[in-house]
């Protein structure tokens, strides 16, 4: 069984050691493997981005302390093959508690009916342990962008593994980039430098090999992984 403490343990080595790292250099890329052909033509349309910040999310810990979870609301700019996104999608910011100590970035895609919330306490605790944050997208499978014109189960999920994976991709290139939306945080390139890596769990875990490998990110680690 996973235990949170091989979480921490992973997530920490995985921005100190490279021999922890699994390198998609080394994955197939097999479309066969997922359901979202990783061989798509997908691309960051050019235009500006609008960014803005949205309410924190507010709960408690174990102890009955208030915890917030900053929020952002981004524009999608992408698109594969002949579709083109559109609307907004809201990212969670998971942070050590000491910002000013941030030494990397890793992205969380969730699995199939979850939100980046209900992982907050092994997400933080990987924060404060790794000296890193951490950014996942909200986009799920209640989200109306990935129900529209959608006939049945197999093309929800294609929707949702599109959407997600490029959300992410999205995200993932802005920091890249150098982009300063999540700057307010202490979350840009200068500061995390290459220490850049994709993780995910169940759906999320299966899409975080494939968005390494088109995003040229070595670092991976994928909990109980669900391709197709």
């Amino acid at each position: 069984m996973f235990s949170r403490a091989s979480l921490l343990l992973s997530l920490a080595a995985t921005l100190t050691n490279a021999d922890a790292f699994v390198s998609p250099a080394t994955y197939s890329r097999n479309s066969a493997l997922n359901g979202l052909d990783s061989d798509a033509a997908s691309s960051i349309l050019k235009k500006a981005r609008i960014v803005k910040s949205l309410s924190d999310l507010v709960g408690k810990d174990k102890d009955g302390n208030e915890v917030r979870v900053p929020v952002k609301g981004i524009e999608r700019d992408w698109s594969v093959d002949d579709f083109t996104a559109d609307g907004e999608f809201s990212v969670d910011l998971f942070l050590p508690e000491d910002r000013n100590e941030i030494k990397g970035c890793a992205f969380f895609m969730h699995g199939f009916s979850q939100y980046p919330v209900a992982y907050r306490q092994t997400l933080t605790e990987a924060c404060d342990s790794a000296s890193i944050a951490i950014i996942a997208v909200e986009t799920g499978i209640t989200d109306g962008f990935v129900w529209n014109n959608t006939k049945g189960k197999t093309e929800l999920n294609f929707n949702l593994q599109r959407a997600l994976s490029e959300d992410t991709k999205q995200c993932i290139r802005m920091i890249m980039e150098g982009d300063n939306a999540f700057a307010e945080y202490g979350v840009t390139r200068g500061a995390v430098g290459n220490n850049i890596a994709v993780i995910g769990h169940g759906l999320g875990g299966g899409l975080s090999f494939p968005v390494a490998a088109d995003c040229n990110i070595d670092y991976v680690f994928s909990m109980a992984p669900i391709f197709g």
